[in-house]
């Protein structure tokens, strides 16, 4: 295991040109009840107003822009289709300015999995189960946004 920073992802993922970024993470509340599957989309709108970046940032801040509703779009299919192996389950698309969706060059998802300060949360995330229930959710969405972004041969 290496730790490599949110812009290094994103480099890493640009460079390769990746189809898509997907950074998967959990969630935490300081309520026990709050549950659910979340996945959010960069939101632009609620960047701070007035903070003076570098040209850099800036640069960075704003890669994204070009493929936020694609973006959404992948959030769809992912919410679906984990909706689809978890009935009943709170999944919902959000949006946010989210460190780890800045500077990406494709469509971009920042996947909250549930959340571990809710105990049934906790323990279903650390279950192999869930994790294998999870990967095939995320592939199953993926492969609806592909499917959706290529154009029908008839």
């Amino acid at each position: 295991d290496e730790f490599i920073s949110a812009e290094h992802r994103a480099t890493l993922a640009n460079s390769n040109r990746a189809d898509v970024f997907i950074s998967i993470h959990v969630n935490r509340s300081f309520s026990a009840g709050i549950v659910g599957f979340e996945a959010y989309v960069m939101d632009y709108g609620s960047l701070p107003g007035g903070q003076i970046l570098s040209g850099h940032s800036q640069l960075l801040d704003f890669a994204q822009a070009n493929y936020v509703a694609q973006s959404k779009r992948l959030a769809q299919h992912l919410v679906a289709a984990y909706q689809a192996r978890h009935p009943g389950s709170r999944a919902e698309v959000k949006s946010a300015p989210l460190f780890t969706l800045k500077g990406t060059t494709m469509p971009a998802l920042h996947l909250e999995a549930g959340y571990v300060s809710n105990a049934q949360e906790r323990q279903n995330i650390a279950g192999e189960t869930f994790q294998q229930s999870l990967a095939a959710a995320i592939s199953d969405g993926i492969a609806g946004f592909k499917k959706e972004q290529t154009p029908s041969s008839n």
